[in-house]
């Protein structure tokens, strides 16, 4: 981006949680969460979305860098 100019928002953003990484402190859940990016991140709304499948199987987000829309849909 160039001075004076703003990128397009993106206003939701899936992060994956890994049960192998136990986060839990005094028997609640605790998370840290960081932005790798130079850039300043707001957070208006935290939700926890708990996605129930076999032991066997991997679940993922249907994440991916996207600068501009459309970014990709929620799966």
């Amino acid at each position: 981006m160039a001075p004076g100019e703003r990128n397009i928002p993106r206003p939701t953003e899936y992060v994956k949680i890994d049960r192998k990484r136990d986060t839990r402190r005094d028997g609640k859940l605790s998370f840290r969460l960081m932005e790798p990016m130079e850039e300043v991140v707001y957070m208006d709304r935290v939700r926890l979305l708990a996605v129930d499948h076999p032991a066997s199987v991997e679940v993922y987000p249907n994440e991916f860098f996207a600068a501009n829309p459309p970014y990709p849909a929620f799966r």
